[in-house]
């Protein structure tokens, strides 16, 4: 790993895979220098280490999910890290390749179009709590539509087979009761056993109240 040190201020690319990180460094004299790394955490450390020892203050990653995470926990307090969205800094007509998306994403620090109100905006850095949080919201609406999904479902099975009793639950077609009958109905339970069974219930929750 070949390393320059110089007074000048250097700006860093980083494109970000699933098990390899290719990184740029370039500077306004023409100076460039490049190198691949790992993934692992050891490796994630060098990379801060060998941006240390080039002078580099400004580093900029594609934002890749759950790839760019560990890189950009180990760097944004070390560094001015600007990470961007792909769509954003993708050249037209261009092959892509892990050397130029890097070398570009330093140029395009280098000429001044990453920035707060500049050509590329930044994503907005969430410390872990408001990450954590995020993740979770995302993953309880997730459940949600999901269990949406499988109950409307369930309806049109029975819609195909014309038993329509679910109209009689506007609000809401899954709500206890509505889901005994349609367990009754799957047990192919007589309408005179479904009533008792429901007026059986109807009173142990009563009960349950006083």
């Amino acid at each position: 790993m070949t390393v320059q040190t110089s007074d000048l201020k250097r700006y860093a690319g980083l494109d970000i895979a699933k098990e390899s990180i290719f990184a740029c460094i370039v500077d306004t004299t023409g100076f460039k220098i490049e190198e691949r790394f790992n993934t692992h955490t050891t490796d994630l450390n060098n990379i801060e280490n060998w941006l240390k020892t080039c002078n580099v203050v400004e580093v900029a990653l594609e934002n890749t999910g759950i790839y760019s995470e560990p890189a950009i926990k180990v760097l944004k307090s070390k560094f001015n890290l600007m990470v961007v969205n792909a769509a954003d800094t993708k050249r037209s007509n261009k092959k892509k390749t892990d050397t130029d998306d890097a070398w570009w994403l330093a140029e395009l620090i280098k000429g001044h179009a990453i920035g707060k109100g500049r050509k590329i905006e930044i994503s907005y850095l969430q410390d872990d709590i408001q990450a954590g949080l995020k993740k979770l919201t995302r993953l309880k609406a997730k459940y949600s539509k999901s269990a949406t999904t499988h109950k409307n479902r369930v309806n049109k099975i029975f819609v195909r087979q014309n038993i329509k009793i679910f109209d009689h639950f506007r609000q809401n077609k899954f709500t206890q009761t509505s889901i005994y009958i349609y367990l009754a109905i799957g047990e192919e339970k007589s309408l005179n056993d479904l009533k008792i069974e429901l007026e059986d219930k109807k009173s142990q929750q009563l009960d349950k109240k006083n």
